[in-house]
């Protein structure tokens, strides 16, 4: 069974306990827990972006496009789980610009770019 990360899944069962119950078919994206589960992954990483003053051009549509089932499961914090990063760091979130990639790629990535940056600003 599938434990969802992001997306409230409810407390109350109709057995008396107190929570809200939770309707599956009046989710926005439908019954499914996993689709469910993205779609709020998705809003939270829009809310950083915009928090961050970054210019975010992803749709619903492309996040789960770039975020397969089989690749979404592989979401992490560890060094080989997976992760949305941005290509040039100097653009905006849009789909030409992001790739699905592993943390320790990311890392090498940015390695690059501070060493680059770093070697500018040196007289």
């Amino acid at each position: 069974m599938y434990k969802n990360k992001y997306a409230h899944t409810g407390t109350k069962k109709n057995d008396g306990t107190r929570g809200r119950p939770v309707n599956e078919l009046t989710w926005v994206t439908g019954p499914d827990p996993i689709r469910r589960d993205k779609y709020y992954a998705y809003l939270t990483h829009k809310a950083q972006a915009k928090y961050r003053n970054e210019t975010y051009e992803l749709e619903f549509e492309d996040w789960e496009r770039l975020w397969t089932d089989e690749n979404w499961h592989q979401r992490g914090r560890k060094l080989n789980d997976l992760l949305l990063c941005r290509w040039e760091w100097d653009e905006g979130w849009t789909v030409e610009n992001v790739r699905v990639c592993p943390k320790y790629e990311y890392h090498k990535q940015m390695k690059k770019i501070n060493k680059k940056s770093h070697s500018h600003n040196v007289q």
